[in-house]
């Protein structure tokens, strides 16, 4: 895995074979002016400030769904739509979406959707990527699922965020909805909600 810094909350990452570039805020930062963004050539674009670069590269453009819808209407057609908690297994590895903190709104005024960060598993190694997120007590769970193995990506992040949020709202019964309705039971010590659905 090699990482390349480029201001602001821009990096860029290779691992699989594969370029990933982070947040790349770049063109309008005058922190990176003496970057040359026609020489990155990232295999994949995540979150915003992208249209320059993933023109010019053919990036695929990862983010959330309105920001990508947005993007789409500019006619950037290698898109790739998700929404926080959403996971999915690319060519170099296991990608969730992570809640983020911050604004969200597009050059143009419209609605930019949830803000998020994403966290990485690859056979190389894992890791997460806040973007622009103020402190969160949601980093604590994260730093739980950084710990599952990459090809359990989208089972297991589901079970931990079931159970995490069992642990924070102590429930008896969790109905994993997504997962053709595995229901795990626990024994009440006192009285709290019956269920929670994820």
């Amino acid at each position: 895995m090699h990482l390349t810094y480029y201001g602001h909350s821009c990096f860029e990452v290779e691992v699989a074979g594969k370029r990933l570039l982070l947040d790349p805020f770049i063109t309008p930062n005058p922190l990176a002016e003496k970057i040359d963004v026609s020489k990155i050539k990232p295999d994949y674009i995540f979150l915003s400030h992208v249209e320059t670069i993933a023109r010019q590269s053919g990036a695929i453009l990862v983010g959330s769904f309105e920001v990508m819808n947005w993007f789409q209407k500019k006619g950037l057609e290698k898109i790739f739509p998700m929404n926080v908690g959403g996971s999915y297994h690319f060519e170099f590895g296991c990608v969730t979406m992570t809640n983020a903190i911050h604004s969200s709104s597009m050059p143009d005024g419209s609605y930019g959707g949830q803000p998020g960060g994403f966290l990485i598993k690859t056979a190389e190694g894992s890791f997460y990527y806040s973007g622009d997120t103020g402190l969160t007590h949601d980093m604590k769970l994260i730093a739980a699922m950084v710990i599952a193995s990459p090809w359990e990506c989208k089972m297991l992040l589901q079970l931990l965020t079931g159970l995490a949020a069992k642990r924070l709202l102590e429930c008896i019964t969790i109905l994993f909805l997504r997962l053709k309705l595995i229901t795990l039971r626990f024994k009440p010590l006192f009285k709290k909600p019956a269920a929670i659905f994820i």
